[in-house]
């Protein structure tokens, strides 16, 4: 077992262990993993670790990035266009029209739906998706470990669906108060698009909508009345110009959702200082923003601009310490 694999392991059994001594290397080396080991296999639970060839490039998008993720099926969802549902606890029946009326309409679109299986309305997303043929993929908020051992039947069901059930967090984290915005910030960071039928003032779904917009994704909500208590937080988005306003259900699906983005992008279709950048990563693996405005002599900004679009398509990744690289 390679130095990384056993990091994964022991991030789990070590309860002091942070990502930063994960990162240093301050951990102790002698920490028996074999028991853990049986576990994963037994229950078909996989781990990623930052630095395997394996992670996946969306995690790198994440502001942030998670250093392991233990999931359990179907990784290769994250290759599709996810479509991140998103909704305060409480839900009413104007989110209820919106989510049946957007469903009806997702059959034929190549994505996958992302949200965070909480036991409260968020759940929707999830039953919908199975119920429409749609892989789903379910970001926790506490222990994989918990579900698995409480046999969670909408575990067994997203699974079975072809689905993806995944945590940063090790496998036996009991939830704090932190581990919620922080599963909020993975959901935000690995969607293409983020989508709010209805969010009141104070919602926690408002801090998905955050991360979203600082990691330069876009943002859509279905407005509602302005008296309408379960809206205002939404609608006071939309007015800032967070969030972009849906006025048909038929139309963002067909119009916004109908043009996947391709994390293959033909070179051809790149602007020309696109293709510099990407010319130039293949020979300068690991550069930062300074040395490029150097030698493609163009503006920071605008420089940083077309970075943002690389990273977006999957060209382009961003590591430690502010440097780029390609996308493998």
């Amino acid at each position: 077992m390679n130095e990384l694999a056993y990091q994964g392991l022991i991030y789990s059994l070590d309860e002091s262990l942070t990502k930063t001594k994960l990162r240093t290397g301050e951990y102790t080396k002698n920490i028996t993993t074999d028991k853990l080991s049986r576990w994963l296999d037994d229950n078909h639970v996989q781990y990623q670790v930052d630095g395997m060839s394996a992670f996946h490039f969306k995690f790198h998008f994440i502001r942030s990035k998670p250093y392991v993720i233990y999931y359990q099926w179907n990784i290769s969802l994250l290759d599709k266009q996810l479509l991140a549902i998103v909704w305060p606890r409480r839900k009413s029946s104007y989110a209820d029209r919106v989510l049946s009326d957007l469903f009806a309409h997702l059959d034929g679109h190549d994505l996958a739906t992302i949200s965070w299986m909480a036991p409260w309305v968020d759940m929707l997303c999830h039953k919908l998706s199975i119920e429409k043929n749609i892989p789903t993929i379910a970001v926790l908020w506490w222990w994989l470990a918990h579900f698995l051992k409480k046999q969670s039947p909408i575990i067994e069901q997203i699974v079975a669906n072809g689905g993806l059930v995944l945590s940063e967090f090790p496998l036996n984290k009991a939830p704090t108060h932190y581990t919620f915005p922080q599963r909020n910030r993975i959901i935000a960071g690995l969607a293409d698009r983020v989508f709010l039928p209805e969010a009141a003032q104070w919602s926690g779904s408002l801090i998905t909508v955050d991360f979203a917009c600082k990691m330069n994704k876009p943002v859509y909500g279905t407005p509602s009345g302005i008296y309408s208590p379960p809206s205002m937080g939404l609608n006071e988005k939309i007015g800032r110009g967070d969030v972009k306003a849906v006025w048909d259900i038929k139309s963002f699906v067909h119009e916004t959702l109908g043009f996947c983005w391709s994390n293959k992008k033909e070179h051809s279709s790149l602007t020309v200082t696109q293709q510099h950048i990407v010319s130039f990563l293949k020979k300068n693996q690991d550069a930062s923003v300074q040395e490029m405005v150097i030698w493609l002599d163009v503006a920071t900004a605008s420089l940083m601009a077309e970075l943002s679009i690389l990273e977006m398509d999957g060209r382009v990744l961003e590591g430690e310490w502010k440097k780029y690289m390609l996308a493998s």
